[in-house]
C-alpha cells in the first residue's frame, strides 16, 4: 500500500506566527485561515506548492504546542477505507481514528494517527471524504504558486525520541537510511521522486527548535515581494534553478 507526502504542519510560537501572518499575502500561493471542525479548531498559514502538496504553519495554543511537527500522508483524494487498510497491512502497529467534519456536519476526512507519537513528531494518514476528496485533487493548480516542491525536511530529536522514531518509521517509509546521528526516511511524492524526512540526534535542548525545509521554487513575484522581510521562520531554503533562496529569522527586540 503506497502513501504519498500530502502536507506538513509546523507549530509556531505566537510571535513567530503573527509576524508571518503580517506578510503572508506577499507569498504567491499563501493564505491565512481559521478552521473549525468537530475535532477542534486552529489558526494557520497555508502555502500551496505546484505539485499539490502544501505547508501548514499553525499558531500555538493549548493543543498545538510550539515546535510540534506533523507529517501527513494520503493518496490525494483517491483513498478508500484507508484506516482499515492500515490495520490490515501493519497488524503490529496501532492507529487512532479521527472522523473529522465541517462545522455544518459535512464529511471532511478520516485521520489515522500513529498511536504512540514521538513526543513532538506526529504521523498521520488522511482519507479525504465527500467534497473534500474532489477539492484535494485541485491543490497547486494556481498559476501564481511560488513554491514547486519540498525535497527535504530536517529536525532534531533527543535520545528517547530518536530511538522511538527509528522503531516506527518503517510503516510510512519507502526507504530508511540510518547513521549514528541521523535517520533519513524517504517518502514517495505524488508527482516526483521522494521527500527526505530527516531526524537528527540533538546534543542539547538548545537544538529543540531546529527545523529546516529545502525545496524548489520559481522566481514569480520575487522582484515585488517583501518575502525577504520574513522575520520569524528559521532556515527555510528553496532552490531557484541552481541558486538557493533562503528565508531567515531573527527575533525582533
Amino acid at each position: 500500500m503506497k502513501l504519498f507526502f500530502d502536507h506538513l504542519y509546523r507549530v509556531l510560537n505566537t510571535h513567530t506566527f503573527d509576524s508571518l501572518k503580517k506578510i503572508h499575502s506577499d507569498i504567491p500561493g499563501a493564505s491565512y485561515a481559521k478552521k473549525d471542525t468537530n475535532n477542534g479548531s486552529w489558526e494557520g498559514i497555508y502555502i500551496r506548492l505546484k505539485d499539490g502538496t502544501y505547508l501548514e504553519f499553525l499558531k500555538e495554543d493549548e493543543e498545538y504546542k510550539s515546535n510540534y511537527i506533523s507529517l501527513c500522508l494520503s493518496q490525494f483524494g483517491n483513498e478508500n477505507k484507508l484506516h482499515q487498510k492500515l490495520i490490515d497491512h501493519y497488524p503490529d502497529h496501532h492507529f487512532k481514528f479521527y472522523d473529522t467534519k465541517t462545522p455544518e456536519g459535512e464529511p471532511w476526512m478520516h485521520g489515522s494517527m500513529f498511536e504512540s507519537p514521538v513526543e513532538n513528531v506526529f504521523l498521520f494518514a488522511l482519507d479525504y471524504q465527500g467534497k473534500k476528496a474532489k477539492e484535494r485533487k485541485s491543490y497547486g493548480k494556481e498559476e501564481t504558486v511560488f513554491f514547486h516542491t519540498v525535497d527535504q525536511i530536517d529536525f532534531k530529536l533527543n535520545k528517547d525520541q530518536f530511538d522511538h522514531f527509528e522503531q516506527i518509521c518503517e510503516w510510512f517509509s519507502e526507504k530508511t537510511i540510518k547513521t549514528k546521528n541521523s535517520i533519513e526516511v524517504r517518502i514517495p511524492q505524488i508527482e516526483h521522486g521522494f521527500l527526505s524526512f530527516v531526524g537528527h540526534f540533538k546534543q542539547n535542548e538548545a537544538d529543540s527548535s531546529y527545523f529546516k525545509i529545502k525545496g524548489k521554487c520559481n522566481s514569480y513575484g520575487l522582484a515585488n515581494s517583501t518575502i525577504n522581510q520574513i522575520n520569524d521562520i528559521k532556515d527555510i531554503e528553496f532552490e531557484i534553478n541552481q541558486n538557493t533562496y533562503k528565508i531567515t529569522y531573527s527575533k525582533s527586540e
